[in-house]
């Protein structure tokens, strides 16, 4: 097949592409007609057919804009138990189901037959499928440290002591020769947080990872600096927004403790809840009793004007975590964030510079958060330090750069590598 036959001319950039998009095409030729196969577990809720909400289905959405900048295209390959009917989601992402591993290659190879000869990256959100020669160039995209700590519920006599510890343990070198056969196998690892390559590097001390691990961290809309600004100017109603997942491991039940105190005792202040989940009931309860309270549910695209709004962004999570879209995202929009020292969110927050770091106990938080609301200078000056920070770091044109500089580096060497050894491994260890 020549260069220019037609099965090799990308299409154009589709329109209505994002403005923040413009120009990649121009700077990374060798990406012009890109499909991008994602291979993940959940966008497309089956019951509702709605878009999740979340910071994985943001990542899948921002990566079809940039796909759709390129000329080309995403292929979501999504694990489902009930099996949907193949469909565009929107302009640019089309959506495909599977139930288990084995049937992701031939669903791989179709997507590289359907592309006719354009350039296809298969970017990994999951870890229990390893992709094989055929299915590079491949990325494994990790989203930050999923199991960084155990949680028991009730003490447990010695017998069980000894099996839960024995199970922990089978469990641990299970996810440790998993998570090797990952990052050895695919073209290249990126992740959204410090954590991964620090842990990978802990598990094999002997290797060298240096090329094979690159951190590429989360983005966020940047608004323009007017808005921030007016958004400060004195006399305006002061907001506080927990916009995240409400599950146990993001903080919902953490923050619905700390709320508790803080909604009359700050009675002028909006505390706006945005999202769903299991959680939900124990918000609402609260939103009943205090009218400065409210519990929402927005889709994606509305997320931004919610940070507009905001002047405090609380991010209270209490284990996996990586580099938060909603850290970031309240960044880009000049709130000051108030966090836990979780995961990646240490990779953001710098106290006393860019937000606040607290324990993560509902007192603890409770606290830091009055303290924001009760000097709203310093508020107004953490929040506009984060937001120079987010401008040069985690904006979408410069994460976009980032991304398609790793895609372009392994669509011209598609080869896994295993990285060198450093030093002779300890007995046992390979």
């Amino acid at each position: 097949m020549s260069p220019g036959s037609a099965e090799l001319r990308a299409p154009a950039a589709g329109p209505g592409t994002a403005a923040w998009t413009t120009g990649l095409a121009e700077a990374f030729p060798s990406l012009r007609g890109l499909r991008i196969a994602i291979v993940d577990y959940l966008l497309v809720d089956p019951a509702s057919g709605k878009i999740n909400t979340g910071g994985t289905e943001t990542y899948a959405l921002t990566l079809t804009e940039v796909a759709r900048a390129l000329g080309g295209d995403v292929l979501h390959l999504q694990r489902s138990r009930v099996p949907l009917a193949p469909r565009e989601v929107r302009p640019g992402l089309s959506l495909r189901t599977w139930r288990r591993p084995r049937e992701l290659p031939a669903l791989l190879r179709a997507a590289r037959e359907e592309a006719r000869g354009r350039p296809v990256v298969t970017i990994l959100f999951i870890e229990d499928f390893v992709p094989g020669p055929e299915d590079q160039p491949s990325v494994f995209l990790h989203h930050g440290i999923v199991h960084d700590g155990a949680f028991e519920r009730h003490p447990l006599r010695w017998p069980m002591t000894w099996v839960r510890d024995a199970r922990k343990l089978w469990v641990w070198h299970r996810r440790r020769r998993q998570h090797y056969r990952l990052v050895t196998r695919t073209t290249r690892t990126v992740s959204v947080d410090t954590n991964v390559a620090n842990v990978t590097r802990y598990m094999f001390p002997q290797l060298d990872w240096a090329g094979r691990i690159t951190y590429v961290p989360n983005f966020g809309t940047l608004l323009p600096r007017a808005d921030v600004l007016e958004k400060w100017r004195h006399g305006r109603p002061v907001t506080v927004l927990f916009a995240r997942r409400f599950v146990m491991k993001r903080g919902t039940f953490l923050w619905a403790d700390a709320l508790a105190d803080l909604a009359p005792r700050f009675p002028q202040v909006e505390f706006r809840c945005v999202g769903r989940g299991p959680g939900e009931p124990w918000l609402r309860a609260l939103a009943g009793r205090y009218p400065n309270v409210a519990v929402l549910e927005r889709p994606h695209a509305e997320m931004v004007e919610e940070h507009r709004r905001a002047h405090l962004a609380v991010v209270p999570s209490e284990w996996s975590e990586g580099t938060s879209l909603s850290a970031i995202e309240a960044m880009c929009a000049g709130a000051a964030v108030v966090s836990t020292d979780v995961g990646g969110l240490g990779n953001l927050v710098v106290p006393g510079a860019t937000g606040v770091i607290a324990p993560a106990t509902p007192a603890a938080f409770r606290d830091a958060v009055a303290r924001l609301l009760e000097r709203p200078a310093e508020a107004r000056r953490l929040g506009l330090a984060g937001y120079r920070v987010a401008a040069a770091s985690f904006s979408m044109p410069v994460w976009s750069e980032r991304m398609c500089r790793v895609m372009a580096e392994v669509v011209a060497d598609p080869a896994p590598r295993p990285p060198p050894r450093r030093v002779a491994p300890a007995p046992g260890v390979l």
